[in-house]
């Protein structure tokens, strides 16, 4: 498995829509057979946000799609206790991240799974978390 950030998505879906290859497109046509590509249940969540302020029936339906062609991970009972204790180890450093990034970002840990994103900057403060850019 390897994990999806929404803003690896959002370029994949802008490049489908303007039928361009872009980087997103070459990163996950570059993934081994064996890495599945896999969204988190807030990275759906941060799409179908998007997709909703975009106010396009079409734009809606594109995001949908391409969530029903890729695996989307639910948080289980492990999950809580992760996220919080990410969160705390984080606050002790000093660092501030997002909430929905750290969200993502232990969807992928508990999976022991490499996340790749645009946004290296706020992931890669992340203690364990493997990130890889595009």
């Amino acid at each position: 498995m390897i994990f999806l950030d929404t803003s690896v998505a959002v370029d994949f879906l802008r490049e489908q829509r303007r039928c361009t290859i872009g980087p997103a497109h070459r990163k996950l046509q570059a993934l081994r057979q064996d890495e599945t590509p896999c969204l988190s249940l807030f990275v759906v969540c941060e799409l179908e946000v998007g997709a909703f302020l975009a106010q396009r029936s079409d734009e809606i339906e594109r995001v949908r799609l391409f969530c029903r062609n890729t695996v989307v991970v639910y948080p289980d009972l492990r999950f809580a206790h992760l996220y919080a204790k990410t969160l705390a180890k984080l606050k002790r450093q000093g660092h501030t991240i997002p909430t929905m990034d750290l969200l993502i970002a232990t969807t992928a840990l508990l999976e022991e799974s490499v996340l790749i994103t645009r946004n290296r900057k706020d992931f890669e403060k992340i203690p364990g978390l493997q990130v890889e850019g595009y």
